[in-house]
């Protein structure tokens, strides 16, 4: 079916419907049955262009990955990792001040002759959720630009995300990035 044909509902009964059906195709042989994915339109009886048709239809019918990554560093490197988020083009993140310590277990600190341990220090820890197309690259360039090569320069700990809703408009997945 051409592009054209896709974008006219009345031409195409699938969009009537709302229904799309697709054969998987494994090793170049189509597996049985064909599966149906429901997708719905902005308007009731607008038209979609054959792109905006295409963009839903392949949201409903694969996953782009995310992963959220906890980044914790040093309080006086938080200028640094934001002003690398926003040329990176990063949509949001999440600042949260923490104490901690790894495996440095604290410092010892002189204060007027007497020694005091410190073993919880400041850190600061930045969440954002990115794609998996994003995550390696942007974890390379935090790693590069934000290590001094002393100990407690931080961690950063990447999880996988299953969905993400923005509640204001109902949006799924990366689109509520």
């Amino acid at each position: 079916m051409t592009a054209d044909r896709m974008e006219n509902k009345e031409e195409n009964p699938l969009l009537a419907n709302g229904l799309a059906f697709f054969s998987e195709k494994q090793g170049g042989k189509s597996s049985a049955p064909a599966k149906a994915v429901a997708f719905s339109f902005g308007k009731q009886g607008g038209k979609s262009s054959a792109r905006q048709w295409a963009r839903i239809f392949l949201r409903k019918t694969r996953r782009i990955g995310m992963k959220k990554l906890e980044i914790i560093i040093k309080p006086e490197k938080l200028e640094d990792l934001k002003a690398l988020l926003d040329s990176e083009e990063v949509n949001g993140l999440n600042i949260v001040n923490s104490m901690g310590y790894g495996n440095q277990k604290g410092i010892i600190k002189n204060y007027r002759g007497a020694e005091y341990a410190v073993n919880l220090l400041p850190k600061i820890k930045v969440e954002t959720v990115v794609t998996d197309e994003v995550a390696p690259k942007l974890i390379d360039k935090i790693v590069e630009q934000i290590n001094t090569g002393h100990i407690g320069d931080g961690k950063i700990f990447m999880y996988e995300v299953e969905d993400a809703i923005r509640i204001r408009t109902g949006e799924h997945g990366v689109d509520a990035l």
